[in-house]
């Protein structure tokens, strides 16, 4: 997970959208971390990250080979370690959805840039810029 937050933090600063960052690596993180735990991502499974640089907005998606869509869990317990993950990307993301594959299924999520720009089209019309991790 680190170097996934570490990735994200890098291109919002070279994208020119630092304020972004830590926002940005906290949906990247918790994305992957759903994609490695849920779509059970292990030996031989692949994950894939993306961030799509659009018009008023940053697209994280997070490819896995997984099936079905997450669903955010209901009130979770004060002591449990888990189960927060998509409240908190809906919490901080303009918009979150899932995209079928042929294998899997990709799950994105919209950051906007501006407080005004909350109603960014998740599809690939206007991007500006695209970064994926190198292996």
């Amino acid at each position: 997970m680190r170097r996934a937050r570490n990735f994200a933090r890098e291109v919002a600063g070279e994208w020119g959208h630092l304020q972004l960052a830590d926002s940005l690596a906290l949906i990247v993180s918790e994305l992957v971390t759903n994609a490695v735990v849920h779509a059970r991502c292990g030996a031989g499974r692949q994950v894939a990250l993306t961030l799509v640089r659009g018009e008023g907005a940053v697209r994280v998606e997070v490819r896995d080979s997984g099936r079905g869509a997450p669903l955010p869990r209901g009130a979770v317990p004060f002591t449990e370690e888990s189960g927060r993950g998509l409240a908190v990307v809906d919490a901080v993301a303009a918009d979150r959805g899932v995209r079928d594959e042929v294998v899997g299924k990709t799950v994105w999520a919209l950051l906007t840039l501006e407080p005004e720009a909350s109603n960014v089209s998740a599809s690939a019309r206007g991007v500006l810029g695209r970064a994926t991790p190198r292996p």
